[in-house]
């Protein structure tokens, strides 16, 4: 009887490898990504900084110190929006950079699922700009499906 063939995995996106490269050597904290026990999705380990993380997340501040932390992401989010959040934590002196719409919409409903609502509103101001440069430009706006979730979870949060 022949052996079955090896599950295939989809290559990880430039951006995503390029983030776990740089990472990997310092992290103390990892967010496991994907559906675990999924036959077409793999996980994948997302190393960061805990305190980096923390700060901003209350959900990954209220959790137990461990040696080796491994936090599974039991919702939705792609590894790329994952690792735009993870790198929205990091300290960075200039602020957080321009994110496009759809990236708003993305890392709103993470920012909500770690319950970092300091990202929320970092994120309501730069929709506010995407918005008022519109309207500037006499340009309509694009409303996909990931804002109107944003609007949401910023209206949750009282924004």
């Amino acid at each position: 009887m022949a052996e079955p063939a090896p599950k295939k995995h989809k290559a990880l996106d430039a951006s995503v490898q390029a983030y776990i490269d740089t990472n990997e050597g310092t992290a103390n904290f990892w967010l496991l990504a994907g559906a675990t026990g999924s036959d077409d999705l793999q996980q994948i380990k997302l190393p960061t900084c805990r305190a980096f993380v923390a700060f901003h997340s209350k959900l990954i501040r209220d959790l137990p110190d461990e040696e080796d932390p491994e936090f599974p992401v039991l919702c939705d989010h792609d590894t790329s929006t994952l690792v735009l959040f993870l790198q929205a934590c990091q300290p960075n002196f200039c602020g957080l950079p321009e994110y496009s719409a759809g990236d708003i919409g993305k890392l709103s409903k993470i920012a909500h699922y770690f319950d970092a609502p300091t990202l929320v509103d970092c994120l309501f101001d730069q929709l506010i700009k995407l918005l008022q440069k519109s309207d500037n430009n006499n340009t309509a706006f694009t409303w996909t499906s990931e804002l109107y979730e944003a609007v949401f979870v910023m209206k949750d949060l009282g924004r």
